[in-house]
């Protein structure tokens, strides 16, 4: 069993345990989004339980209190600091009128470009967790008989024997540990390798009862300080790995590289051998295999099909708002909506649980005119389809696997949604060819200036300068001999001295 040894600071705890300084670890006031706060209330439970025995009964009720027991509220991340800062507060600053010791309460660990927390939506994450419950209704006896110090060491022990950092916080909610690894801001463009890290974590401490739910961008985790009713316990900060007074970020690709099977730079050789050996073989006996320019391939990226449809889906929302519904043609709206919901199944697959609400969502943003049903009509087969591809069914297709999903080629996108030169301008990957070229083309004159720079080499406007300069003295031929005039000439150089 692995012990640590605890600094005073750290079994005290008190400055993570304000909800302000925690949420900042991962949230900043400085920056554009918004971030979501979830609260249960007593009173919100009730209803929806009498709600539900209502309806199990076939007794009128109403439906909006079948969600009692569950609430949410969107802020812009400027407002962080007014909505957290005091604890005592913090209830009537999100709009909720109930006793703080028995209201339960989450925050999004994500930062949206919306206020809900779709993933379609994500703008920026800065955080990595696993959430352990040792009191579910599947978890092993064992594990419901661990107290939090020895949970605790289990969670050291499991990362000392797996080589995982420790985290940078953990929190006792009160059924179990909650383990976050604060990180650097990543993007959006890096939500599949950060959801292959969190597939990797979950994975990792399956065996103490990791919570598979609970691992994509769009999750609430209880905010410290705060009631659970359940267990009718507080969730407290039990855990800090401190540097110099503050709670330990990790770098990312460090924490990647920990628990993944296989580092980038690995899956970039393994990926560069095999495209050397397919090239070798289909031109063994026909031509001589020569590297290319720019040190062969290094400047291409590897194809990643889950980007490939987040950017897609991007590319369609910006669609929407370039034709507003009054200015569409006859059966644009359905055509949009099938290629977009299509472009997110592949990309949200792995947490098809979510499926529904983030594929409104987007329906309702590309068709805001349509009601449930007919959304639920249009996306019917795309969500067959994609429950067949969560079970792990894919098809053969030219000899590839391919997702059962409907999958267009970039030629019919472009034609079935008569993409103009102007529009695709505004876009990312839905973009004819020719303007594809023109700016891999610019990317690469702008890699090709930046290498001349690093190199040494003068920038063109400095060297114009400076040559301009040169031709403004008054130089005058110096006096040679002919053999070396001629010379001189055919070189193209003329040495000039001061009169």
């Amino acid at each position: 069993m692995y012990a640590i040894n605890f600094t005073p600071v750290q079994l005290a705890n008190f400055y993570y345990s304000a909800p302000i300084i925690e949420a900042s670890e991962y949230h900043s006031s400085n920056r554009f989004g918004f971030f979501t706060v979830g609260y249960s209330t007593a009173v919100g439970r009730q209803q929806a339980a009498n709600a539900f025995e209502k309806k199990r009964m076939g007794k009128s009720f109403r439906p909006m209190d079948l969600g009692g027991s569950y609430r949410q509220k969107s802020f812009k991340l400027s407002e962080l600091d007014f909505v957290l800062e005091d604890p005592a507060f913090l209830l009537g600053r999100i709009g909720v009128d109930a006793p703080y010791h028995t209201t339960d309460l989450w925050i999004s660990q994500g930062e949206f470009s919306r206020q809900n927390r779709q993933k379609i939506n994500l703008l920026r994450i800065a955080v990595c967790w696993v959430d352990i419950d040792l009191y579910h209704e599947n978890s092993l006896m064992h594990l419901r008989s661990l107290s939090k110090e020895k949970a605790l060491n289990r969670v050291f022990a499991i990362c000392a024997e797996r080589g995982y950092p420790l985290p940078s916080i953990i929190f006792w909610t009160g059924r179990g540990l909650c383990l976050k690894w604060y990180t650097d801001a990543l993007p959006k463009a890096a939500y599949p390798r950060w959801a292959a890290v969190q597939a990797a974590l979950v994975a990792g401490f399956a065996e103490i009862g990791a919570d598979n739910s609970a691992r994509d961008a769009s999750r609430l985790l209880r905010i410290p300080s705060t009631f659970n009713h359940k267990a009718e316990q507080i969730c407290e900060v039990i855990y800090v790995r401190e540097f110099l007074g503050e709670a330990e970020r990790v770098v990312f690709d460090d924490l990647a590289n920990a628990v993944l099977p296989y580092t980038r730079e690995q899956i970039a050789l393994w990926k560069k051998h095999q495209a050397d050996k397919v090239r070798v073989e289909k031109l063994a006996g026909h031509l001589r295999v020569l590297d290319g320019g720019v040190k062969g391939t290094q400047n291409l990226r590897a194809f990643n099909p889950v980007l490939l449809a987040w950017q897609q889906v991007d590319d369609y929302r910006k669609i929407s708002e370039m034709r507003p519904v009054g200015t569409r043609s006859e059966g644009f709206t359905n055509t949009l909506v099938w290629m977009a919901v299509s472009s997110l199944a592949v990309a949200v697959w792995a947490d098809s649980e979510r499926w529904e609400s983030e594929i409104m969502a987007l329906c309702k943003e590309l068709a805001p005119h349509w009601s449930m049903s007919r959304i639920k009509q249009s996306t019917a087969t795309v969500e067959a389809r994609m429950l067949r591809m969560g079970q792990g069914e894919w098809v053969d297709w030219d000899g590839k696997k391919r997702p059962p999903v409907y999958t267009p080629r970039h030629s019919t996108i472009l034609l079935e949604l008569g993409i103009t030169d102007v529009e695709a301008e505004q876009l990312r990957v839905i973009i004819p060819r020719d303007l594809a070229k023109d700016r891999a083309r610019a990317r690469d004159q702008k890699r090709k200036k930046a290498d001349r720079l690093d190199s040494g080499c003068q920038p063109r406007q400095d060297w114009l300068a400076d040559h301009k300069q040169d031709q403004s003295k008054p130089w005058v031929a110096e006096d040679v001999s002919r053999a070396t005039w001629f010379r001189r000439r055919e070189r193209q150089e003329t040495v000039y001295t001061e009169p």
